[in-house]
């Protein structure tokens, strides 16, 4: 869960909650959920998948980000992804999703994320817990090492 100050972790049962403090909270583009019981905003599909990207070396990896985000990929609108890229403004982040998107065959969002990157791109891994070496393959289109032995989408 997503948070704009520190919270602790909490349990429910066997539901571990872990909170992750994001500073720009509340220009996170969010939608009302529907047939809650009470009126709720959640973050956009696009804006979550964001996250789970930004996050995913906290969430147990980019393999685990990705088999979270596979169902929610289908839900991403090109008006709300670039509204996402535009406020978020993160780079490395933004080259992992095109990478993504690309991969499980979203290509009109993933030109929407080449699109929105600068013309020179750091080399990055996908994994950011991976070992750091040279092993691996350099996509080019995105700039990413991926430094994994497989990622299953």
């Amino acid at each position: 869960m997503v948070t704009d100050a520190p919270r602790r972790e909490i349990q429910v049962g066997r539901i571990r909650v872990r909170f992750f403090v994001k500073r720009a909270l509340n220009r996170t583009p969010t939608q009302s959920l529907g047939k809650a019981f009470a009126p709720l905003r959640v973050s956009t599909p696009a804006a979550t998948t964001f996250d789970l990207i930004r996050y995913a070396a906290r969430l147990g990896g980019i393999e685990r980000a990705v088999e979270t985000l596979a169902p929610l990929i289908w839900l991403v609108r090109v008006t709300d992804l670039k509204a996402v890229l535009k406020t978020e403004g993160e780079v490395a982040t933004a080259q992992r999703l095109g990478y993504v998107l690309e991969t499980v065959g979203k290509t009109e969002l993933a030109d929407v994320v080449q699109r929105w990157l600068p013309s020179r791109l750091e080399l990055i891994p996908l994994s950011s817990k991976a070992p750091r070496s040279s092993a691996g393959r350099v996509v080019q289109r995105w700039r990413v090492l991926h430094n994994l032995p497989e990622l299953v989408i």
